[in-house]
């Protein structure tokens, strides 16, 4: 996916889909070549598909959300536990 933007950005200097666009529909391919308008559609796709976990990439997401382990329970514990006591001790005054 990373190629395919930078394939994306070197050719029409923007990230704006709206203006890649206006340069297609005006014949200005990348590099002048369909070849590679449609080597970066192909990795745009795959990109894209890869980290959604579609098919067919997806047998690792079922893996991936087993269950979280212990450091990253801890940490998330703790971003939202420490703000739950600072505000019940803030509000619990009144």
């Amino acid at each position: 996916m990373f190629i395919g933007i930078m394939v994306l950005y070197t050719a029409y200097g923007t990230f704006r889909f709206d203006l890649i666009f206006q340069n297609i529909a005006m014949g200005h391919l990348p590099y002048n070549s369909e070849m590679w308008l449609t080597a970066t559609g192909i990795l745009l796709f795959m990109g894209a598909i890869g980290k959604s976990a579609q098919f067919p990439l997806h047998t690792w997401l079922p893996d991936a959300m087993e269950g979280p382990t212990p450091v990253s329970a801890l940490i998330h514990r703790r971003r939202w536990l420490q703000p739950a006591c600072i505000w019940s001790r803030a509000y619990s005054r009144c």
